[in-house]
């Protein structure tokens, strides 16, 4: 998500300082914000969208909690989400150091955080369709 946002942002610039460049006279604020009114309008097909992508990654979190919930594999889970989420506590881990700062996150809502995670990797994927 990140790195979709980082690339959203650098993508941005780029085409902005070009626009930029190509304006000889001055725009006003008004100006500026019916563009912005113009090109953030979300349509009936995008808002379909959404609404569908909200409900395919809803349904994909709670079949992922519901198999995941075992305690066979909840220290791996425990420490993928420290991985995404604290990873100055797996680098300290590694590195030999003790944990000062214990997690209190209960462990179902760590599964969720995960769940949301991966099936929004998948929707963006195309594998939930």
């Amino acid at each position: 998500m990140r790195v979709a946002v980082l690339l959203f942002l650098l993508i941005s610039s780029t085409s902005v300082f070009s626009q930029e460049n190509t304006l000889d006279e001055d725009v006003t604020a008004l100006q500026v914000h019916r563009v912005f009114l113009q090109e953030s309008t979300v349509t009936s097909a995008g808002l379909i969208d959404i609404v569908d992508k909200e409900e395919k990654v809803g349904s994909c979190a709670e079949e992922y909690v519901k198999k995941q919930s075992k305690t066979y594999a909840k220290i791996v889970k425990e420490n993928l989400y420290d991985l995404i989420h604290n990873f100055d506590d797996i680098a300290s881990r590694i590195y030999g150091k003790k944990n000062q700062n214990k997690n209190d996150v209960p462990y179902i809502e760590k599964i969720e955080a995960l769940a949301h995670v991966q099936c929004n990797t998948y929707y963006q994927m195309g594998i939930l369709r």
